[in-house]
C-alpha cells in the first residue's frame, strides 16, 4: 500500500501551501513545473520499494522510481531515490509525494554527512523542490 510523505519543515515556499507535518502542498499560481522527489528509504529486508509523485490524487506519468532489491542485498540497505516530472499545474491542483515496499520494516530514513569532515549531521529523508518555469 503506497504511504503518504510526510513534510515536516518548510524552507523556502512560493507561490504553493503547505502546512508543516502534512503531505500535502497545493499550487497557488497555473503554469509549467519542474518537481523533484528525493527520498532516502532504508529497509531491513530484501523488498521492492519506490516512490512517486501524485497530481490530485492520480500519479503523475514518468514519477514512479522504485528498485527490486534481490536477496543479496545486505541487510540495513537504504536507496537513495529521485524522481522528476515536468507537469503543468492548475492554481488549486494539490501534489502528494507516496512511498512503498513489500515489508513492513522499511521506513523513510535520514541520512548521516559530514559536509567536508565536519560535524554528522541527519540530512532529511525526503526533499521536494518545485520550480515554476513558464
Amino acid at each position: 500500500m503506497w504511504k503518504d510523505i510526510v513534510f515536516g519543515v518548510n524552507y523556502t515556499i512560493d507561490g504553493w501551501t503547505h502546512t508543516a507535518s502534512t503531505a500535502t502542498f497545493t499550487c497557488a499560481q497555473n503554469g509549467i513545473y519542474n518537481i523533484q522527489l528525493n527520498a532516502s528509504v532504508r529497509s531491513t529486508t530484501p523488498i521492492f520499494t519506490a516512490v512517486k509523485i501524485n497530481l490530485n490524487g492520480t500519479e503523475v506519468p514518468g514519477s514512479v522510481y522504485g528498485n527490486y532489491n534481490n536477496l543479496t542485498t545486505p541487510a540495513n540497505y537504504t536507496f537513495q531515490y529521485t524522481s522528476k516530472v515536468t507537469i503543468s499545474i492548475t492554481s488549486g491542483d494539490v501534489i502528494i509525494c507516496q512511498f512503498i515496499s513489500t515489508a513492513n520494516s522499511t521506513t523513510l530514513n535520514g541520512v548521516l554527512s559530514t559536509f567536508g569532515g565536519g560535524a554528522i549531521t541527519t540530512l532529511p529523508s525526503a526533499t521536494l523542490n518545485i520550480f515554476r518555469i513558464a
